[in-house]
């Protein structure tokens, strides 16, 4: 449950492959739904016309934007995908592992509830039931 990934920006000092752990994620976000995304909005809005708008950055397009945000909401990972539709099928592929990984994870609670409760009601520790019990 993790991703791994090569970095626009290589670090020379850093040999290790940076990764994300899948199961720390809360959500996917498509667009420039991230405080790093709306800092770039904000600059784009204010130098329309200058050389750093979206006309000259094509890809940085909200359109081909999406962010990962985790648990704690306080971080998040903002990618940009080459078009539109890579960026759907990773915004559907991710948000797909985290609804698999949070059921599994509601699953793994209810088997600990009922192994539990069934371990209390076994009076007499034969591991079945009885009417009585």
């Amino acid at each position: 449950m993790q991703l791994h990934y090569e970095p626009s920006i290589k670090s020379f000092m850093c040999r290790d492959v940076p990764y994300i752990d899948l199961c720390d994620l809360s959500e996917v976000r498509k667009g420039w739904e991230s405080d790093r995304f709306n800092v770039i909005d904000a600059k784009f809005r204010r130098k329309l016309h200058a050389s750093i708008g979206p006309k000259n950055l094509p890809q940085l397009e909200e359109e081909n934007c999406f962010s990962l945000v985790f648990d704690n909401g306080m971080k998040t990972e903002d990618l940009v995908a080459p078009n539109p539709e890579i960026r759907d099928t990773w915004v559907k592929g991710l948000s797909f592992l985290i609804a698999s990984y949070k059921d599994q994870l509601v699953n793994d609670e209810q088997t600990v509830w009922l192994n539990k409760q069934f371990r209390e009601a076994d009076k007499n520790n034969n591991k079945s039931l009885s009417f009585d019990e």
